[in-house]
């Protein structure tokens, strides 16, 4: 309810002659959608998620619809659907799983909500596991607390996850995953003895792009 998705500016009944995928839209992107003729740019992040009083020349949305560029923007929808996000984490992770993490109901009698839970069959080192998500997200470094522990069971979450550390303490989890961590969450993990790995909020979101591309 807090989110804003779909088509967020433009036509839904304009002929669709290329598109672009980006996790943001900067003015880079728009001029890039220009210069190789696509009118249509598919975002993670919404291009509009508070409410606009005023659309001014030279702004992001007045540049879309000068160009006449529609956007469809796919957010915490594409963050918990089947084989969306946190799917792909998972997938680059080397794992899959059907649980989720923070369920937020019920669809067709099964849970839906952000992030999913994976218990391994071998458990991996802190250090390892670090090493792991870090090749994953082709990252050079994250940031992290040590719980100390042996990862059995871990928790992933896309982007802004840091608020549900509670929640990967709840249950049980030896490792989360997520981006965008305050210090307050990291101190709360380590008092927990979670390993709490913030990956980056642009490097656990922008995998979506070449994933939904071939889709």
């Amino acid at each position: 309810n807090f989110d804003n998705v779909g088509l967020l500016v433009g036509d839904m009944y304009a002929d669709v002659s290329g598109v672009l995928l980006a996790t943001d839209i900067t003015h880079d992107i728009i001029t890039e959608a220009i210069e190789k003729g696509r009118n249509l740019i598919i975002t993670h992040h919404p291009v509009i998620f508070d409410p606009l009083k005023s659309v001014n020349k030279g702004s992001i949305v007045y540049r879309l619809i000068e160009n006449e560029i529609s956007v469809i923007s796919a957010h915490t929808n594409l963050d918990m659907a089947k084989g969306g996000v946190s799917d792909m984490m998972l997938k680059l992770l080397g794992f899959e799983s059907s649980k989720v993490f923070e369920v937020l109901g019920e669809r067709d009698g099964k849970p839906y909500g952000y992030g999913k839970i994976v218990k391994l069959d071998e458990p991996m080192t802190v250090t390892s596991f670090v090493e792991l998500v870090k090749g994953a997200f082709d990252v050079t470094s994250v940031r992290y607390t040590d719980g100390e522990n042996m990862i059995k069971k871990f928790a992933v979450c896309s982007g802004a996850g840091g608020s549900n550390v509670p929640i990967a303490v709840e249950k049980n989890c030896d490792a989360y995953v997520t981006g965008d961590c305050k210090h307050n969450q990291f101190i709360d993990a380590k008092n927990a003895g979670l390993t709490l790995i913030d990956a980056g909020h642009f490097h656990t979101e922008r995998i979506f792009a070449p994933i939904l591309c071939k889709k």
